[in-house]
């Protein structure tokens, strides 16, 4: 079934992958953060690479593979500091790494000030290291958040912290949920937020336990407060968000935004300190509901919504240089724009020039610095010059870590359908150029079913689950954006709200399946597979008892099988309202829409993937559904991943992944790819 079209998936891992890009106060250049994979292919380690704006001038690396180093930003002096895990001191007693008794990484992170001549100093020593910062744009402070153990002193932080990981006790106890994130068991330690200026470093927090976790903060840019949320358990048992102030000063705390059901994120000082804008979600029963801009007076209590009216969701916010306007990112459609938001009326100036996903934006004057990408080009350094012109032109910046990939003859294009209710549902298909000219029923299909539900598929490169390894193979891979997806409008979204996951969504999915199958005849509906993760996991997992032998073969990641085991999830209260509230009520409610009870009619046979800790979709969801195949004679295979989460994120796991799915695909269908 190969073809020579496209890349393989050692190609697609060797890619530097463009994480962020951050300018330099001078304009005419900026450091962005590249991930690489290490000369054993165990991992990705990020580097630093200075971006100059003068295209003449070729991108080069700021540091090596020895240390991973990330989060770059300028100080007030326009000096280049960092996140690093390099050791600072030879008190960290780090064996040597090589030959060149070069010390190993640290085990911590921690600030580093660059230097174009000498080693990196150290900015911080914090024991448990830093696990994000912020420098003042107009003066000598920074601010760290790191975590510190409970009733230990600041001296022995490190000592308590090594001796009861190496020696125990392990124990961890709780009165109150959340008890887990991600993939971790929240720990005792607890992130504080910590000062350094003149007079030295000072928690600012002393206090802290749970109330800071996973929290949001700023810096102002004259250094003399810092806000952040600080969760309190809400009427339904989810975090509330209240916005703390802390004047750095004298550590005096002062709130804001204390309102019920309701949380912030992307919270940001204006340019002069005098305003916050926030992007506020209030949870209302029985719908989803639309996060929205909002802005305080810092002596008010109750925001103030702006542009309320637009039908979108705000996914990232920063103030414009004139403190007028936010510039805010937001999926419309298929792609991911950059919109100038006046905060006085609301109205929104598109600032990104064409379709595609622009991420990391920041404006400089009318220059516009970003990471930019597509389905079929992956994220690289972009300048946009002359932002607000009638013609505005943007550059791409790939560095040398793109050697190596050689973008094939690709088609991709962009369709809709009419579902079973009259809604239009947005899809893509990508295909080995030519691929339409290829004899009727001739060809592989193979549909990518998107996670969430709240999210999409848009005209952007993903890394874990990349179309284009598949079309190397002859495939042609349909991305659909059911019921649920971003970018379509509100009303769109509520369509996957509450205990319906299987009802229009699921038709909407069957939709895109028949009307791909109309307009491509070179398709064969024999040859066709379904996959999806998370969400897009437990979707396979339904047409698996709804669609017979209609799929050829399944592949579901961390998908869900029943309602009343994923009650184990890291955030149960979340999805209990998610679906209404039905798990502690009656178990066939809860079921309705999931495999559990339906197996006896599953037909198609199966590979289930599974990280071990992944606490979002517990492993357990596989587990279940594996016995119960295995008990009623269906065709499956389970591939777990012990070192692994929601996500497949190591180089040799994520080759693994696509070469299984692959191999699973291969011996399943029948072998007569032209």
């Amino acid at each position: 079934m190969s073809t020579d079209t496209m890349f393989d998936v050692s190609q697609l891992l060797a890619i530097g992958r463009v994480q962020e890009i951050v300018p330099a106060p001078c304009g005419t250049w900026a450091a962005a953060t590249i991930a690489s994979i290490d000369e054993d292919g165990a991992k990705f380690i990020p580097q630093l690479w200075r971006i100059e704006r003068d295209p003449s001038l070729s991108p080069a690396p700021l540091t090596d593979l020895s240390y991973s180093c990330r989060a770059p930003s300028f100080r007030y002096d326009q000096s280049l500091v960092f996140l690093s895990n390099r050791p600072t001191t030879d008190k960290e007693h780090n064996p040597p790494k090589n030959t060149d008794d070069e010390p190993a990484p640290s085990d911590y992170f921690q600030v580093f000030l660059w230097s174009d001549n000498t080693t990196p100093t150290p900015l911080t020593d914090e024991p448990l290291g830093v696990n994000s910062y912020q420098c003042a744009k107009h003066a000598d402070v920074m601010v760290v958040e790191t975590p510190v153990l409970p009733d230990v002193i600041h001296e022995d932080q490190r000592s308590v912290f090594e001796d009861r990981k190496k020696n125990g006790p392990s124990s961890l106890h709780y009165t109150q949920m959340n008890v887990r994130h991600w993939d971790h068991w929240l720990p005792p330690q607890a992130p504080h937020i910590i000062v350094h200026d003149k007079d030295g470093r000072r928690d600012l927090t002393p206090n802290a336990d749970r109330a800071h976790r996973e929290g949001q903060w700023h810096l102002s840019a004259d250094g003399t407060k810092v806000v952040i949320t600080h969760n309190q358990v809400g009427m339904d048992r989810e975090d509330d968000h209240v916005l703390d102030i802390i004047d750095i000063s004298t550590g005096n705390v002062s709130h804001v935004g204390s309102l019920p059901r309701t949380t912030y994120s992307s919270v940001r000082f204006s340019p002069d300190g005098t305003t916050l804008a926030a992007i506020q979600k209030t949870r209302v029963e029985k719908i989803c509901g639309k996060p929205h801009l909002a802005l305080f007076d810092l002596t008010q209590n109750a925001p103030v919504a702006l542009a309320e009216d637009w039908d979108c969701w705000p996914e990232g916010l920063e103030w414009a240089e004139d403190g007028q306007a936010l510039h805010i990112k937001t999926r419309l459609q298929t792609s991911t724009w950059c919109f100038r938001v006046d905060i006085e009326t609301g109205t929104r100036t598109r600032l990104t020039p064409q379709d595609g996903t622009y991420e990391n934006v920041t404006l400089q004057g009318d220059v516009m610095w970003s990471v930019f990408h597509t389905l079929q080009q992956p994220p690289t350094d972009c300048i946009v010059e002359g932002v607000g012109s009638e013609a505005p032109s943007q550059t791409l910046r790939p560095t040398e870590t793109f050697e190596g990939f050689y973008p094939a003859s690709v088609s991709c294009k962009n369709y809709t359908v009419k579902s079973t209710d009259d809604a239009e549902v947005q899809y893509f298909v990508v295909s080995p150029e030519g691929a339409s000219s290829a004899p009727a029923g001739s060809r592989p299909v193979l549909f990518f079913i998107h996670g969430g539900p709240i999210s999409h598929w848009g005209n952007w490169w993903h890394w874990r689950w990349n179309p284009m390894p598949f079309v190397a193979q002859g495939f042609t891979v349909v991305l659909p954006n059911p019921r649920g997806s971003i970018g379509f409008g509100q009303e769109y979204i509520e369509g996957i709200w509450g205990n319906q996951w299987g009802a229009q969504c699921y038709e909407d999915v069957l939709s895109v399946v028949d009307d791909v199958l109309e307009r491509h005849q070179e398709l064969d509906e024999h040859q066709m597979v379904a996959m999806g993760g998370s969400f897009g996991g437990y979707m396979v997992n339904w047409l698996g008892v709804k669609t017979g032998e209609r799929f050829r073969a399944l592949i579901s990641h961390a998908g869900l099988y029943s309602a009343a085991t994923f009650v184990a999830t890291d955030y149960p209260a979340f999805w209990n309202r998610f679906f209404h509230d039905p798990i502690y009520r009656s178990d066939e409610e809860a079921e309705r829409y999931f495999a559990r009870h339906k197996l006896e009619a599953w037909r198609a046979p199966v590979l289930l993937i599974h990280g071990e800790k992944d606490y979002r979709v517990p492993i357990g969801e596989a587990l279940a559904l594996f016995e119960g195949l295995q008990y009623h004679g269906v065709r499956s295979e389970l591939l777990v991943f012990p070192d692994e989460n929601h996500w497949i994120n190591k180089p040799r796991n994520i080759a693994v992944w696509y070469n299984s799915i692959l191999n699973f695909i291969e011996r399943h269908m029948q072998q007569n790819t032209p």
